[in-house]
């Protein structure tokens, strides 16, 4: 997009689109921040989880593109598996240890 100055999601819709279109097995793991640091509530922060909303959006609509493209019944998640990573308060249980 001639707008963006971070073309790097994009390019990982595009290496992930170039796989579906030659019918190669591909997924992309991107990890986010759970919680970014600052006052959720703030308008930086707002601001800042527009764009990265819309920034999801793009690739997701990016990849069901490739899938019709190819006539796949696939889902873009099966493709771009979004991760988010938290600290756990110190003290607590895993789920897995109940």
């Amino acid at each position: 997009h001639p707008r963006a100055q971070n073309l790097v999601p994009l390019a990982v819709a595009e290496q992930v689109a170039h796989h579906i279109r030659q019918d190669r097995e591909f997924t992309a793991y991107v990890v986010v921040p759970l919680a970014p640091e600052g006052d959720p509530a703030s308008t930086p922060m707002q601001v800042m989880l527009h764009w990265q909303y819309h920034t999801v959006q793009m690739m997701y609509r990016h990849i069901a593109a490739a899938l019709d493209d190819v006539g796949s019944a696939r889902h873009p998640t099966d493709y771009l598996v979004l991760l988010s990573l938290g600290n756990r308060e110190p003290g607590s249980s895993r789920p897995d240890q109940e």
